[in-house]
């Protein structure tokens, strides 16, 4: 009889969708009052039954008629995973957009996940609402000369010299 190592998937699934300071400190974008997402949601439960919102990046919804509520925590235009293990951007181009949407019930995070607009929607086994990224409205991408992403995903613009 031949025996298996443990997976570590359910490992790599907490880490990355929910804990809450899984790869935080990488390329997300920052809120802007433009940046916009048009995010569908489904219930796992009842598969016919879906809903579609358009909603600015930390603005609460309601996931239905239910208690429950969202939100689009995170940006990641071109969503890639480190070899440590942290998500990020491998570039400014919307190659492959995420949103990080986190699920509340009584006022507590009680799910979360990331939502692509190029795959279908991915969840652990306990989810009940799946998510995806339909489109992304209001996005920019920094120029590719004179700007980079600093610290916590903030867009930087380089300043010209001639003041």
């Amino acid at each position: 009889m031949k025996r298996y190592a443990p997976s570590l998937l359910p490992v790599v699934f907490f880490v990355l969708c929910l804990s809450p300071c899984a790869g935080w400190a990488d390329d997300s974008v920052p809120a802007t009052d433009e940046l916009r997402f048009v995010v569908e949601i489904g219930n796992r439960m009842y598969p016919d039954w879906n809903e579609i919102v358009n909603v600015k990046m930390r603005e609460t919804f309601y996931l239905g008629d239910t208690e429950f509520t969202a939100r689009v925590e995170r940006f990641v235009p071109d969503f890639r995973i480190s070899e440590g293990g942290n998500v990020l951007s491998h570039s400014n181009e919307l190659d492959n957009p995420a949103v990080h949407v986190f699920v509340y019930g009584d006022s507590a995070a009680t799910d979360s996940t990331w939502a692509f607009q190029n795959f279908p929607p991915h969840f652990s086994p306990r989810s009940f609402f799946i998510f995806r990224l339909k489109t992304v409205e209001g996005y920019l991408p920094p120029d590719s000369a004179g700007s980079s992403v600093g610290e916590g995903g903030a867009i930087k613009k380089e300043e010209d010299g001639d003041g």
